[in-house]
């Protein structure tokens, strides 16, 4: 009989404002190389692979994730995600979904977060519901505002409804 094993890797990412966006970003794309480089020394499935966030580090894993499955958005960043690599669900609780520059405290919190103070066009750029229309996994969120979610979005290649 084969025993089903569950590898859990945990990371940590530069924080503001001793670094800005897109820093986390790179963390995590770093992070992401090192599975696929080491996933057979691991004995890692790289073929079920799960992304868990909690606030930024929620909001960092749309991102990312978006970056994975829009072509135009990861033009817009330096680095490049390593090839075949895909999550298949995440699981998001209380990040950041709708970044604005009306907000009071979200404007002074990306003050320190953005590079240069926080744009509209930087704003834009983290903005999850302006970016994140493109083929996400299923995904399972927790807002405490909203309660338990659910969202399934499929890998159809003409699929771009953010519904």
């Amino acid at each position: 009989m084969q025993k089903e094993v569950l590898r859990l890797l945990t990371f940590t990412y530069r924080l503001a404002p001793e670094f800005k966006h897109p820093a986390p970003l790179e963390d995590m794309n770093q992070v992401v190389h090192w599975i696929m480089n080491h996933a057979k020394d691991y004995f890692l499935d790289t073929e079920h692979i799960y992304g868990v966030g909690d606030s930024a580090g929620a909001h960092l894993l749309v991102l990312y994730t978006s970056i994975l499955t829009n072509k135009e958005y990861a033009s817009t960043y330096d680095f490049k995600v390593p090839e075949g690599f895909q999550f298949n669900a995440l699981a998001l609780n209380c990040g950041a979904y709708n970044i604005t520059l009306e907000t009071e405290l979200t404007g002074e919190l990306m003050k320190e977060y953005l590079p240069n103070g926080g744009t509209e066009e930087e704003f834009k750029a983290i903005d999850p519901k302006t970016i994140y229309y493109f083929r996400l996994p299923s995904m399972l969120c927790d807002d405490s505002r909203r309660g338990l979610l659910s969202r399934r979005c499929t890998y159809n290649e003409s699929s771009t409804n953010s519904s």
